[in-house]
């Protein structure tokens, strides 16, 4: 089997919340990453690097300038015969209402489903970063004769606790599937480790349209719902997601602003970029038409410099030192401006003589002049935490952990 019989649906409807004023007004799939891409563009690259070319995207909350990236990056991807990338949003129709949850999104839109007469579906999250062959999955898939594939990686205790928790047999058999579990299950071999869902099932068609209709259609979630109410009467199997050795390759969820600023930072490491950068493996998105980035002396003749940064076209710094820093598309900083640990989002522009350190600046927010912004307050349970920089807080309205220091 090949990748033409697997239809791929991406959710990216969720309200995105704990990412805070970055999904205001916008969906998460479609937040900023990277310098030059949207979170989703990993998922969509992966379908389309992997010979996926049938894919929709279930969008609900805030999707005008998700579709709108769709329409424009995406559309003309699938031009040969019976291809397509198309947003597919809450139906609102007589018998349905929003999505309550990913497999209530995935059941509303069962007919298209049905219709494009795919045997397999792939279901995957759209906030995630990761560059995956589908078809390795799909391999192991066909192989053991499964109905249900689930991809999964290996995570340290504490994050499991936040993700839907498995355990296999020594045939790879998932035998239990928790999600959020207040006790743990690490692995055999690693007891500070367990394995998580990467929220990537391949279904069989048949099992999955027995999952979604289990127990009166009231199953609204995969993880949570489906999967575990198919581990016991469906061949259900894992699928480890690691390297040729059988170390856990690159995946992040990027669903809260910690995350999201880590593994934003994380693409400084020129083994996680060598992972997701490659030529045989593009990234697609809009490349726009922006100039080349600009490393300019200010007027008194103070030169620019970047070390240890990411550097996205349309960038401008004049005279000012950037460390360890994502630079996005468009974005200015101003003369004698110090900007270290920290992410600024597309055409975010820094004023002159400013101090931003750990920082994540959003889209089009203009730093005036002479601010610093740093972390009052301490407190263990933002360690590690970076600064979110918006309209709202550059005006003052700012939690009491944030303050904005104007030294002009």
């Amino acid at each position: 089997m090949n990748a033409d019989q697997v239809i791929g649906v991406v959710m990216a409807g969720g309200r995105g919340s704990r990412l805070q004023a970055l999904t205001r007004t916008r969906a998460k799939p479609v937040v900023s990453f990277g310098g030059e891409y949207r979170i989703i563009d990993y998922t969509l690259s992966n379908c389309f690097n992997s010979g996926i070319r049938r894919v929709g995207v279930l969008t609900q909350y805030e999707a005008h300038e998700l579709i709108a990236h769709l329409q424009r990056v995406w559309a003309l991807r699938a031009l040969h015969p019976g291809a397509f990338v198309e947003a597919w949003p809450a139906q609102q129709g007589e018998a349905n209402g929003w999505y309550r949850g990913t497999a209530d999104a995935v059941r509303q839109n069962l007919p298209a489903i049905q219709r494009s007469g795919a045997s397999h579906v792939l279901v995957l999250g759209g906030d995630h970063v990761y560059n995956m062959d589908y078809r390795d999955l799909l391999a192991g898939h066909v192989a053991r004769h499964a109905d249900v594939t689930v991809a999964c990686t290996e995570v340290g205790l504490p994050e499991a606790s936040r993700c839907g928790v498995l355990q296999t047999d020594a045939a790879g058999r998932v035998i239990a599937f928790a999600e959020k579990p207040r006790h743990l299950e690490s692995t055999p071999d690693r007891p500070d480790r367990a394995h998580v869902s990467m929220g990537i099932y391949l279904f069989r068609v048949e099992a999955l349209v027995a999952g979604l209709n289990a127990r009166g259609g009231s199953l609204d979630d995969f993880g949570g719902d489906v999967v575990p109410w198919m581990i016991k009467r469906h061949r259900v199997f894992a699928h480890p997601f690691v390297d040729k050795d059988g170390a856990p390759r690159f995946w992040r969820d990027v669903g809260t602003v910690k995350a999201y600023f880590e593994a934003n930072m994380a693409l400084l490491d020129p083994a996680v970029r060598h992972e997701l950068c490659r030529p045989e493996w593009p990234l697609i998105t809009d490349r726009g038409h922006a100039p080349p980035a600009v490393l300019e002396s200010d007027a008194s003749g103070c030169e620019a410099m970047v070390l240890n940064s990411l550097l996205a076209c349309g960038a401008r710094i004049s005279g000012a030192h950037v460390n360890r820093s994502i630079v996005s598309r468009d974005v200015t900083i101003g003369s004698g401006s110090i900007v270290e640990d920290t992410v600024l989002l597309p055409g975010a522009v820094v004023g002159a003589d400013c101090r931003l350190h750990q920082a994540v600046v959003d889209e089009n927010c203009h730093v005036p002049d002479g601010t610093i912004i740093e972390w009052r307050g301490g407190g263990s349970a933002m360690e590690g935490a970076p600064v979110l920089v918006t309209r709202e807080s550059l005006r003052g309205e700012v939690t009491p952990r944030l303050r904005l220091v104007e030294s002009n």
